[in-house]
């Protein structure tokens, strides 16, 4: 088992009410699986930040992974390390 700890900010906050939380996860577990563990405790989050299916985020929004590594859409079957930092991000683009 790992341990990987998720901050909420902006709208995912609103939308938990927390600040973080804490998952245990099996070792093989990737960035998808975590998103379909977050999808099943905060199910206000599927439409507005998760897809319908539970497989990945909307839009601009990904993890951050330890404040320094963007974990981009194409990544999402990699595996997080135990005790990993994970922060939903927004990213506006344009000009």
């Amino acid at each position: 088992m790992k341990s990987i700890e998720v901050e909420f900010t902006g709208l995912d906050r609103a939308i938990t009410g927390m600040k973080t939380v804490q998952l245990s996860l099996e070792n093989q577990a990737s960035y998808r699986d975590i998103i379909q563990v977050l999808a099943k405790r905060f199910p206000g989050m599927i439409g507005i930040l998760i897809t319908p299916d539970q497989r990945s985020f909307l839009s601009a929004n990904l993890f951050n992974r330890n404040g320094d590594e963007p974990i981009m859409p194409n990544c999402m079957d990699n595996q997080p390390e135990d005790g990993d930092r994970l922060v939903i991000v927004y990213f506006i683009v344009g000009g």
